[in-house]
């Protein structure tokens, strides 16, 4: 009850927007974050099982269907009403005459109602206590003991994960979060999983054939039972991060002996591809220079000048990424812009940045990286000027002075110099109308860049409030400001957040909360009918990379190139993650043609 009665203090559920000062939020979040998982008022769980007791939830989203355990070998990813109908626009035949497409998150309808159903019916039964021990894989045994599993290159493998207690029997509910890695050499991707609310675990994961070879299939389990939902103290490391190793298996990927040249096409993304909600990507390297070593700006300029990409993987020069023959590619593949290119398309345009630090180092990377300038290894949090290309008189091709203005606004607080308010900002009159400032009916942004979710993850007591409060703040306030500028609305390109990496997951901003927080916010984005929108997946993107903190500081992968320690104890850290992702928002913002 002692709980109850301090989270009285911080929430008010009857009101739409929370009541108290931020600052004592925060200092009480603890407090909070126990009274809501652990306490939860009786009155709300009575009212939650009268809601569940009249929603079909089987009819919502099959995956909360019960199930008893199936074999092995004859489970099939169970696919919603929505995926049934999608058509891949990257699909293609192999000369055996099999379709192969690629490997994707299941596309789910209504699924932020389904995830906070799952989250507040926590609790409501017995089982609901039984804590996740470890992890069983289902569907992947090795041929002969001692020696890789085979497996076809270009086939989606179907298989998953049961929860179970210590004594072996199996969860009756979901909540826990698995991290799963595919990597190579040359390849290194996040197999799709999918919480199916029964304690069972979806996944699939596909290797192109023609990076077929040895590959390590690594699975762990981060969260046990939705503790990677709490609310920490915001400098707190969450005592109920696990990383407890559940597979390690090795996985050779061999070529289809009636189809040897099987491949998958991948085209470029046009504007439909920027639809997916959710991405399921891979980083392929064509590329790689063995001698390679950091220079003395701390830059990684492994690959001649010129090195072009190797279709279909990406277009354009490989090494402008710095990344040692690494790119990204998901449904449909990436053009790497030159900075001809790339003043091309933005020459005269206005980019209104709106998100946190990540954002802010995507736009000077940008600057520096690509179109050749620069403005030195930090960007204040609240800027706006015009960025003018220095004059190449010898270049017949630049007749005109060639200029791109960008405003560059830190959304993490309502006061630029502050952190950890999130979309809470939005609830500051003060902060409205700055943003608000910005966009007029006779001028207003080409393109919006907007990212959110690190500072809301150190916020907001539950992913109920974050929804009901903060989501639907902020989109009834970007909804008005657009709709007030129609028919001049800008370009939107929503990127999600990014999976941080080493220690950092387990703040407050873990990957587990971050996963399910870039959902939400996308489908209520998606569901306002806002014309000209993009999604941009740099969950999936960073992925891949956050096991560490080679790539990043734990919160950011864009920090400037520096020959100094990094905060792993090494000389110098990659960047090119970030570089990866100035050039997808650039295919996001310019025209294919």
């Amino acid at each position: 009850m002692g709980s109850q009665k301090k989270m009285k203090a911080i929430i008010d559920p009857s009101k739409k927007l929370i009541s108290s000062d931020p600052v004592a939020m925060q200092r009480k979040c603890s407090a909070a974050s126990r009274a809501l998982n652990v306490a939860m008022p009786l009155a709300l769980v009575g009212a939650l099982i009268l809601v569940l007791s009249e929603l079909d939830l089987s009819a919502v989203h099959p995956y909360m269907r019960s199930s008893s355990p199936t074999k092995a070998n004859n489970f099939r990813w169970r696919v919603s009403p929505n995926e049934a109908n999608r058509t891949i626009r990257t699909s293609g035949r192999s000369n055996g005459g099999d379709e192969l497409e690629w490997v994707q998150f299941p596309v789910i309808a209504n699924e932020t109602q389904l995830r906070l159903a799952q989250i507040e019916a926590n609790g409501t039964r017995r089982c609901h206590g039984v804590r996740t021990h470890t992890g069983l894989v289902e569907g992947l045994q090795p041929e002969v003991e001692g020696r890789p599993l085979r497996l076809v290159a270009g086939d989606i493998v179907e298989f998953r994960i049961v929860s179970v207690a210590e004594d072996g029997s199996r969860r009756c509910a979901g909540g826990d979060f698995y991290e799963t890695d595919l990597s190579s050499e040359f390849w290194k991707s996040r197999p799709p999983v999918v919480d199916n609310g029964d304690g069972t675990y979806s996944a699939r994961m596909q290797v192109d054939p023609r990076f077929a070879g040895l590959y390590t299939l690594r699975i762990s389990l981060l969260y046990a039972n939705f503790h990677g939902m709490h609310l920490l103290v915001v400098d707190d490391l969450n005592p109920w991060m696990r990383e407890d190793e559940v597979l390690v298996q090795e996985i050779e990927f061999v070529e289809r002996p009636d189809a040897p040249r099987a491949q998958i096409r991948l085209d470029r993304c046009a504007e439909e591809d920027y639809d997916l909600k959710q991405w399921s990507g891979r980083w392929t390297r064509t590329e790689y220079n063995s001698e390679c070593d950091i220079d003395g700006a701390g830059r990684f300029l492994c690959l001649p000048p010129g090195t072009r990409c190797r279709e279909p993987w990406c277009q354009g020069p490989l090494d402008a990424l710095e990344s040692n023959g690494w790119s990204y590619s998901a449904h449909c593949s990436f053009k790497l812009f030159t900075e001809d290119e790339a003043w091309q398309c933005l020459d005269g345009k206005w980019l209104f940045w709106w998100g946190d630090s990540n954002n802010l180092d995507t736009a000077r990377n940008l600057l520096n990286f690509v179109l050749g300038l620069d403005v030195g290894p930090k960007m204040a949090r609240g800027t706006d000027r015009d960025y003018v290309r220095p004059s190449n008189n010898s270049d017949p091709q630049q007749q005109q002075q060639q200029s791109v203005r960008m405003s560059n606004i830190f959304n993490g607080h309502s006061d630029i110099i502050k952190n950890y308010q999130g979309l809470f900002a939005l609830t500051s009159e003060r902060f409205r109308a700055a943003m608000r400032a910005y966009f007029q009916k006779d001028k207003s942004p080409d393109v919006m860049i907007m990212n959110s979710g690190l500072h809301d993850g150190c916020f907001w007591p539950s992913p109920m409030l974050y929804v009901q409060q903060g989501l639907q703040v902020a989109i009834e306030f970007w909804k008005s400001v657009l709709d007030g500028i129609l028919p001049k609305s800008p370009r939107l390109v929503y990127r999600t957040t990014i999976a941080v990496g080493g220690k950092s997951r387990a703040r407050g901003f873990n990957p587990h909360k971050m996963e399910w927080f870039n959902k939400f916010m996308v489908e209520k984005l998606q569901g306002t009918g806002l014309a000209n929108m993009r999604i941009v997946d740099g969950f999936d993107l960073t992925f891949p990379w956050h096991y560490d903190n080679d790539h990043n500081d734990g919160a950011h992968y864009g920090k400037a190139p520096s020959n100094t320690t990094w905060v792993n104890g090494k000389i110098g850290h990659q960047y090119f993650v970030d570089l990866m992702l100035v050039h997808i928002l650039l295919n996001a913002i310019c025209d294919s043609s």
